[in-house]
């Protein structure tokens, strides 16, 4: 079992055993918060209804140590909670409020956990990640799930098509302002006129463009905005995303208009048909994950600083070892003669030096564990040696404390 494999069940059991409250704290920041009105509306059980599932499914995902493993069942309950809440009467930026209220206190959970335990940073990070992933995968489906919810209500109960293209408006405009609490860019590109919307102003803040200019066509985008290197992956990742009618994702680096700074972003995505079902648009989202992803650079440059000093350690170790070794051979080639103490100190430096040699060996391994280059070694094991190697050990201290006179 790895570190990070134990540290993440431990963590699992701990939020498991904290779960009472971490409930209690949800609820507080949910009734607390204005922005959810209809959260003053339902009582406690209703509120909770869904929330043991949703744990639950952290502690999974964790001691799995990927989302994907439980996608299938994360996207069940998380839409089941989406359909709760549309029945309820929650809007988008309701449901999406409560959501990152419970991921909140849940990552609070997490780094009083860590904080407790002695791991490392990249540990800590890849925790957090998990979770983020996860809740990120959940507020997505739930959200989705209540889009679905208030289309098909839509399309069966609303006749009139202006009163239908009002309610659909209305649910974007919820969308984007739930969009823009996650600090995301909503944009549009129009597949047959070639055109591009933006939604709102953060994408103009994330890529740099002059709002005299207005937005960027998907063309101009790619050739303007995005890293010369990265642009033939996305063209790549978009064209294959529209044959297989699938979600977009990807992430990309660009150089910002204005000023030319680069920066790391994640775009999502999805492409609209119209009535002959042919692609008529590309509705996304975009990121600036620019500092998220400089920290995971900085802690994996610094776990490969300390494989480094740990090997040149190991090392350097070795060079004073090999005269102690000599030293050893030469006193077993003396004469038979010589005094059984003599003989008895030339085995102890040899079997102490062998000691040595594998433990010197084993902290190599630990630069050889994080590239996963480790080699396993197979021996027979004299119990023997073990005690022997013990008593030479501790005889001198034993010496000391025993009885004057004793033997």
């Amino acid at each position: 079992m790895t570190q990070s494999t134990s540290a993440f069940d431990e963590l699992a059991a701990y939020l498991e055993a904290k779960r009472g409250l971490v409930t209690r704290q949800w609820l507080r920041a949910v009734r607390s918060d204005p922005s959810i009105e209809q959260a003053g509306r339902l009582t406690t059980a209703q509120l909770v209804d869904h929330v043991p599932s949703l744990y639950e499914e952290i502690c999974a995902v964790l001691r799995a140590a990927s989302v994907q493993p439980t996608l299938a069942q994360l996207h069940t309950d998380a839409k089941k909670h989406g359909r709760d809440r549309w029945m309820r009467g929650y809007h988008l930026d309701e449901l999406f409020r409560e959501l990152n209220q419970l991921q909140r206190c849940v990552q609070q959970a997490t780094r009083e956990f860590f904080a407790g335990i002695s791991v490392s940073r990249n540990i800590q990070a890849a925790g957090h990640q998990l979770i983020e992933e996860l809740f990120s995968a959940t507020i997505h489906s739930a959200i989705r799930q209540l889009i679905d919810e208030q289309d098909g209500r839509i399309a069966t109960t609303i006749g009139e098509r202006d009163l239908a293209l009002a309610a659909q408006q209305k649910s974007e405009e919820r969308l984007r302002m739930a969009a823009s609490a996650a600090g995301l860019g909503i944009f549009e590109w129009r597949v047959p006129t070639l055109t591009g919307v933006w939604e709102n102003r953060r994408m103009y803040e994330i890529t740099g463009q002059p709002d005299s200019q207005g937005p960027l066509s998907c063309k101009a985008f790619v050739r303007e905005l995005v890293h010369p290197d990265d642009a033939d992956a996305l063209i790549s990742r978009y064209t294959e995303s529209m044959q297989q009618e699938g979600d977009f994702y990807s992430v990309f680096r660009i150089l910002r208009i204005v000023d030319q700074t680069p920066r790391v972003v994640e775009m999502h995505g999805r492409f609209r048909k119209g009535p002959d079902a042919t692609v008529t648009s590309f509705i996304g989202t975009l990121e600036d994950i620019t500092e998220r992803t400089l920290a995971e650079e900085l802690l994996r440059e610094t776990d490969r600083r300390k494989d480094v000093f740990l090997a040149t350690l190991a090392h350097e170790l070795r060079n004073p070892l090999a005269p102690i070794r000599n030293a050893a051979q030469i006193l077993k080639q003396i004469s038979p003669a010589t005094l059984p103490e003599v003989q008895w100190a030339g085995l102890t430096i040899e079997r102490q030096c062998a000691h040595l040699t594998r433990l010197i060996d084993d902290l190599m391994d630990v630069s050889r564990i994080s590239s996963g280059k480790i080699r396993l070694c197979h021996e027979v094991f004299d119990i023997r040696e073990a005690v022997r190697s013990t008593v030479e050990g501790s005889t001198p201290t034993a010496s000391e404390h025993s009885p004057e006179g004793s033997g």
